[in-house]
């Protein structure tokens, strides 16, 4: 597909798994976030990844595809979470139960979380909030939003030219704890052109888009009466970024419900059973390289996978964060022709409107690279051997035993296959050989059986049961180290050097 980005298929819990490997460190290689002409709006993925000369691009964050709660506003297509593009803050998230999709667990209720690439060139999954002040001759007030769908309740919110032509009037509809609930009645919208207020209104009905010179403040609830005192002619200076507690800066980010954050499943997903396409970008220990994974469903040959099945894939890669992005029928996965001309879809894609079609969606992620470094390396959906590889991965290499006796040291060999190969000294087995059973992210079990050697030794009535034995394996937090449980009691291994 391009240098330093590989793509595999294979069968996930009875559905097909689309997974996409991108080395950050490979020369020319980056991964970054994709929109149409504005907010407001949505194109089908392998669109906007063509025209941005990708290699490869999947689906981004939920976004506002419909209004059930407010029939009479039109939905807005925005993106429920924050936006970085090229270093430029450009959305915050939107608050509370006002977002889109699944709910969210534990103690990540807001819309915040995000997957980004840092200004020091690492992925990462993290947090980003509006920090913003509007300064005007009546006074300096909070801004709490920024081309957002929906603004918290008694905020203000700004939209700029970036949130495009369309309506900003769902913008006050609905509260922090209920995405359908009503309409604010007190609301003012203030129009400020070069750094000038234009006009002052206390209205609510026909307001159209933004300008390419205008910026206009929406408040609403307790807010808006602050507003309504500012005069036409009046000088508005105001400024925000989009901060993160970890202390990162994105060049690129987007938002989606957060999986796995420092190591840790942020909470039990078994409590949701549905079986659905999904869509999951995540990223390793080091920051260094993204996984990005696209499930296929709602097919009777692919049903989908729960949340929990799929974090437990990406947690087999050993990834230090990962966030599920919008799944369903915007999930999609695109890479490049193997003859290099443009991009094709590798995933089914399941919109129920257009079954088969792809979904126009109001963001993506996108990889870059130069897809005639390498020739293609993909392999076919239907490809019988791709399965095995995404599971054996965090094993893949060598690992040799912590503090052994003399002469009684040991080898563990793991493949991209998922087959295992232990060897001793002082046996007179050669080896011991099975394949990688997954407990779960990172307990693994393996059934050893020995050599033909033992037929050598003892000749063609020897049992192979007398010599086999089981193996579990858990995987350290820091992917190097491997404690092992078995009949030998317990040993501790470690990667072998490159």
């Amino acid at each position: 597909m391009a240098n330093g980005v590989a793509y595999v298929s294979c069968e996930l819990n009875g559905s097909r798994a689309h997974i996409l490997t991108v080395d950050l460190e490979a020369d020319g290689v980056g991964v970054g976030v994709l929109m149409p002409d504005h907010l407001a709006a949505t194109e089908r993925p392998s669109t906007m990844g063509q025209e941005a000369g990708a290699v490869a691009v999947v689906n981004g964050d939920f976004f506002n595809n419909r209004e059930d709660g407010h029939p009479d506003e039109p939905h807005t297509d925005a993106p429920v979470g924050p936006v970085v593009v090229d270093g430029e803050d450009l959305k915050g998230p939107v608050p509370g139960e006002q977002r889109m999709g699944p709910r969210r667990y534990g103690q990540f209720t807001a819309n915040d979380t995000v997957f980004g690439i840092t200004t020091g060139g690492r992925a990462r999954v993290s947090s980003l909030h509006v920090d913003g002040e509007i300064r005007t001759p009546i006074g300096s007030f909070e801004l709490d939003a920024v081309n957002q769908y929906a603004i918290p309740d008694g905020g203000i919110g700004a939209f700029t030219p970036e949130w495009g032509p369309e309506t900003r009037n769902r913008a006050v509809c609905g509260t922090d704890d209920d995405r359908h609930g009503p309409c604010s009645e007190k609301v003012t919208e203030v129009t400020v052109v070069d750094g000038v207020v234009s006009t002052v209104n206390d209205l609510y009905s026909d307001w159209s888009g933004v300008d390419p010179d205008e910026t206009v403040f929406v408040a609403r609830d307790s807010a808006a009466d602050d507003l309504l005192e500012l005069e036409v002619g009046d000088p508005v200076t105001w400024e925000y970024e989009l901060v993160s507690p970890d202390g990162y800066e994105f060049t690129d980010a987007l938002g989606g419900l957060p999986l796995i954050v420092d190591d840790e499943v942020v909470y039990d997903f078994s409590e949701n059973d549905q079986q659905a396409p999904r869509t999951v970008v995540a990223n390793s220990q080091d920051g260094l390289t993204v996984y990005m994974v696209v499930v296929d469903g709602r097919t009777d040959e692919n049903p989908g996978v729960t949340l929990e099945q799929i974090t437990a894939l990406v947690q087999l890669l050993g990834v230090q964060g990962a966030v599920a992005l919008d799944g369903g029928g915007s999930s999609l996965m695109a890479a490049a022709r193997p003859d290099g001309d443009g991009l094709e879809v590798v995933s089914d894609p399941s919109d129920p409107w257009v079954l088969g079609e792809e979904r126009p969606v109001a963001n993506a992620l996108a990889v870059f690279g130069d897809p005639s470094s390498v020739a293609d390396d993909r392999n076919p959906p239907d490809s019988e051997t791709a399965g095995p590889s995404a599971p054996a991965s965090p094993l893949e290499g060598t690992w040799n035993v912590v503090a052994t006796s003399p002469g009684q040291a040991s080898t563990l060999v793991f493949d991209a296959e998922g087959n295992a190969t232990y060897t001793s000294e002082g046996t007179i087995v050669d080896y011991w050989s099975g394949s990688v059973e997954t407990e779960d992210g990172s307990v693994f079990t393996v059934d050893f059986t020995p050599s033909d050697s033992i037929y050598e030794e003892y000749g063609e009535d020897a049992d192979p049961d007398d010599w086999a034995f089981t193996m579990t394996f858990e995987l350290g937090p820091d992917g190097d180290t491997l404690v092992v449980s078995g009949e030998f009691g317990e040993t501790e291994y470690v990667r072998a050097e490159d």
